[in-house]
This record gives C-alpha cells, sequence and structure tokens, in this order.
C-alpha cells in the first residue's frame, strides 16, 4: 500500500515536472519567433509630387529602429490624414540578413483646386472665390486665396497657408491675411431689424498647434485687427477705425481619422481668449468644442457636433458670439441671434447612395439646435429663444480631388421663425 502511495506522488511529480519542462521550452520558442527585427530600409512609391521629407515626417519609424506593428499601423493613418492622398497601403517584407524592408505605397489626388461659397440672408449676398494648392511644391503647405463680393459692392480677399511640422518638428502653424467686408443684420426680440452696418476688416492672424502626446496637444493663437463701420442704418455704432489685439491658448484631445473622404473617431477643443480693443476694457471668452463621427454599418455616417461659447460682460456686441447660418443653425438668417452665451449643436445622418471612382452621392439628414442669451447690459438685445431646424441635403464628393465637397442643404426652421426654409451652397464641408 505504501509502495502504492510513493508510487502516485511519484507519477504526479513527475507528471508537473514534465508540464514545467514543456512550458519552459515553449515559452523560450515564442520568444524566439517573436525576436524584434531591426528595420533595414523605409520605401516609398507612387509619390509623383509629394516630396519623400513630407511622407517621412508623417511616419513614426525610421531606419535603425525596431520594427512595432502598431506604430507602423498609425504612421499609415498619419499618411492618411494628411487628406492629400487617394490610397495609402503599407507591406513589410523580411531581409536575408534578419531585417524587414518597409514599403509604402500611396496613390496622390489632385490638390490644386477651385474654391467656393455663396450665402444670402439678413438682406445680403457673399460671394466666395479662389483657388489653392493643399500640396504647395510638393511640400504638404497649403495656400489659399481667395477673392470675396459683399453685395456686388465690396470687395475683399484673404490668404490662407498651413505649414506642417516647421523645422522637422511637431509644430504646426496656421497664417491668414485678410480684408474683408461683412454685412450684419441686428435683429429686435420680435424679429424686426435693431439696424444694420457693414463692418470692414482687415487681420493678420498666426496659429500654432504642438502634439504633446498621442492624445493631447497645445493650442495658442494671435490676431491683429483693424475695424470700421460703414453704411450704418437705425443704429448708432462708432465709425471710426478701430485697433483689436486678441490672443488665445487651449488644448485638444483626441483624435480625427481619415480614410479617403470618411471620418472617424472624436476630438473635443478648448479655447481660452483675450480680446483688448482699442481704448477699452478687455474682455474674454472660453470656447468649447466637440467633433465625433461613426460608421456603425457599412455606407453610413454619423457625425455630431457641439459648441459652447462664454464671453465676459465686458465684451461689446460685436463680439458677441452669434448663431444663425450655414456653419451653426441652418434654415435661419446668419447671426440671427446674438449673445454672451450661445451654444448650439449639429447632428448629421449621412448615407452614401452612389459610389463612382470619380465622385461619390451621399444624401444627409440632419437636425440643428441653439440658444444665445445676453446679459442686461444689452437688454434691447436679449432673445431667450432656442432656434431649431431640420433638413436634408447631399454632399457630392470627389475622392480623387482633395477635399473638395460640393454641398447644398435645405434647412426648415422647427421653432418660430420670421424666415422661410432656406438653401445653403458651398464648395466646403463646415464638419
Amino acid at each position: 500500500m505504501r509502495k502504492d502511495f510513493s508510487s502516485i506522488w511519484l507519477s504526479i511529480y513527475l507528471s508537473f515536472y514534465s508540464c514545467f519542462l514543456c512550458s519552459t521550452l515553449i515559452s523560450n520558442t515564442c520568444n524566439a519567433s517573436e525576436k524584434i527585427h531591426t528595420i533595414s530600409s523605409i520605401h516609398f512609391s507612387g509619390n509623383a509630387i509629394t516630396r519623400v521629407s513630407v511622407l517621412r515626417s508623417e511616419m513614426l519609424l525610421t531606419e535603425g529602429q525596431p520594427f512595432d506593428a502598431e506604430k507602423f499601423e498609425q504612421s499609415l493613418q498619419n499618411l492618411r490624414n494628411l487628406r492629400i492622398f487617394r490610397s495609402v497601403s503599407g507591406e513589410v517584407s523580411s531581409t536575408p540578413n534578419d531585417t524587414v524592408h518597409i514599403n509604402v505605397t500611396i496613390q496622390e489626388k489632385q490638390t490644386l483646386l477651385p474654391f467656393f461659397r455663396a450665402k444670402q440672408g439678413g438682406g445680403s449676398t457673399l460671394l466666395v472665390l479662389g483657388i489653392g494648392d493643399l500640396n504647395t511644391l510638393g511640400k504638404g503647405f497649403e495656400l489659399l486665396p481667395m477673392y470675396e463680393n459683399l453685395n456686388g459692392k465690396y470687395h475683399g480677399g484673404r490668404l490662407d497657408t498651413h505649414i506642417p511640422h516647421i523645422s522637422n518638428s511637431q509644430l504646426t502653424l496656421d497664417g491668414s491675411v485678410a480684408n474683408e467686408a461683412r454685412s450684419h443684420c441686428l435683429y429686435s426680440a420680435t424679429g424686426g431689424s435693431a439696424g444694420t452696418f457693414v463692418e470692414r476688416t482687415s487681420a493678420l492672424k498666426i496659429a500654432a498647434e504642438y502634439p504633446l502626446n498621442n492624445s493631447f496637444d497645445i493650442l495658442g493663437a494671435n490676431s491683429l485687427l483693424q475695424t470700421k463701420m460703414e453704411n450704418i442704418e437705425k443704429t448708432t455704432l462708432n465709425t471710426n477705425a478701430r485697433i483689436q489685439l486678441s490672443s488665445s491658448i487651449g488644448i485638444g484631445y483626441g483624435h480625427i481619422n481619415y480614410n479617403d473622404y470618411r471620418l472617424e473617431g472624436s476630438r473635443i477643443t478648448l479655447r481660452f481668449e483675450n480680446i483688448k480693443p482699442e481704448n477699452s476694457n478687455s474682455s474674454q471668452n472660453m470656447q468649447l468644442e466637440t467633433k465625433s463621427f461613426w460608421q456603425p454599418f457599412s455606407g453610413v455616417d454619423i457625425a455630431l457636433k457641439t459648441s459652447f461659447f462664454f464671453i465676459t460682460n465686458n465684451a461689446s456686441l460685436l463680439n458677441n458670439c452669434s448663431i444663425g447660418g450655414f456653419g451653426e443653425v441652418r434654415g435661419f438668417l446668419d447671426e440671427r441671434y446674438r449673445g454672451t452665451t450661445c451654444w448650439f449643436a449639429n447632428a448629421e445622418f449621412r448615407k452614401i447612395a452612389y459610389s463612382h471612382p470619380w465622385y461619390v452621392l451621399q444624401p444627409t439628414v440632419f437636425a440643428d439646435a441653439g440658444r444665445a442669451t445676453t446679459n442686461a447690459s444689452q437688454k434691447a438685445f436679449q432673445w431667450q429663444k432656442d432656434p431649431a431646424s431640420v433638413g436634408g441635403g447631399v454632399r457630392v464628393i470627389f475622392p480623387y480631388l482633395a477635399r473638395l465637397i460640393l454641398r447644398m442643404d435645405l434647412g426648415v426652421p422647427m421653432s418660430p421663425s420670421e424666415t422661410a426654409p432656406s438653401i445653403s451652397l458651398g464648395s466646403t464641408q463646415f464638419f
């Protein structure tokens, strides 16, 4: 009996030892098979215009580094997020000397494109025309000059630039120079006109963005403006030219990834701005903005945007936030509601109805809502309304043309409004 008991324990001991030995051998074998390979070379193909330095600046890997599959996939996504390529793909192959070779293949889009936008409302018509290059000289620089005409009388223009990876760093700069005219209409609480004027603005703005890590970005901007009021009716405003300096700082969290013309991901941005008008007190404002995109089903996109503004009591009426129009609450006149505290939200359902290699038709339905309130010092313009609208439209996307999206929307006011359903037309997507 004792002999049998000893045999049993010996068998159990040998079984556990065998299992341990096997697991050790398997672990060593796995570790050997999972050996980290060094990158011997990275090659790019398909870039007839785009310079290799632009492509390398988006890569998180370089020669001599250990290969990392996660960084490799993120590098390909970084290239897609430039939005100047029709497609981006990558291939990793082994070499005889136990290293790996990376080949990245891209298909470029046409980046020299026209730009236009037409807006009508509040008794004015604004036409914007331009032509720009989103990959100037193949260096990834954006250069967009535009001509503007207001009511066939006021002429202006602007030049926008975008320069990524300053001095081979992660710093990105945006700049703009503008001389513009905008027609404004102030509305009373009953919806009638409380005054109209034309604002002429000369502006210089520089903005910067620097990533802290894969999720957070630091944002900063400075702008210098000179404004002058003209053609004033029914209201008393200072017609003398006025200089205004503003500075802002903020932080961004999250990423929105682009796969050709489709988007996925979320991003939230928080900004604080200080505005110092000439011979006047400073005012401060805060802006919180979120954007989210989902692809729940094949060919279906859901988009959501929310914005919240808060401005201190020192702000003048012209520095107040406003809602209404193509970029905010569609179906209402531009700047229909103005206040020191504003919020608005846009929700869209987009479905690809027809896809062709050269163009894509994407019908949309949307719902917009917002609110603008003012402080007691601007009691005459205190609208405690909640504008809301629904509507539909169509986006015409050109896959081989970088960022060119023709869009037409019909917005129908759902809350009390003095305006009929309105149509907005443009060549850019506001979100």
